[in-house]
């Protein structure tokens, strides 16, 4: 959890955040503080946890008051070993622009073409579902089909004399 009770995007558009990847799942915030500490006051320290088994997620944000402060923790800190793990420090992005992070690393989402499908498969129509309240007008219902019979195709045998 954050060193300070913060959760998602911070308040103060001022501050400078970065983004720590690869961060043991042991790791605490209480042990990232000296570390980043030194660069600078840390204002805020999140480790974000997984919001059903409330495990960490593997990467945190650290928030500084000014940008050079937060520059020199990247110099600093940006491929440093800790906890046995090669961290990855960067500037934070919030917002639709920003990278998504799974289990401690960025993924490149590849959005779906929106051309036309290579399948030559007619598509599927979804039923749309009716109102509350509205009726379908029913229409009338054909008797069954009788069974079909499947071909059985013998094999002659031709004796030749």
């Amino acid at each position: 959890m954050s060193r300070f009770g913060r959760s998602g995007q911070p308040e103060n558009r001022e501050s400078f955040s970065l983004l720590v990847l690869n961060v043991s799942f042991r790791t605490t915030a209480d042990d990232l503080f000296p570390l980043f500490d030194r660069y600078g006051k840390v204002l805020d320290i999140y480790i974000p946890r997984d919001h059903r088994t409330g495990d960490p997620r593997g990467f945190a944000f650290v928030r500084y008051n000014y940008e050079d402060e937060a520059q020199d923790a990247i110099d600093g800190l940006d491929g440093m070993r800790f906890d046995g793990r090669a961290l990855m420090v960067q500037f934070a992005k919030y917002g639709p622009n920003a990278e998504k992070i799974h289990r401690g690393r960025i993924t490149e989402e590849n959005p779906k073409p929106r051309g036309r499908c290579r399948s030559r498969s007619p598509r599927r129509r979804r039923r749309r579902r009716p109102a509350a309240g509205a009726r379908r007008p029913s229409r009338p219902r054909r008797p069954p089909s009788p069974p079909r019979r499947h071909r059985v195709w013998r094999r002659i045998r031709c004796c030749h004399v």
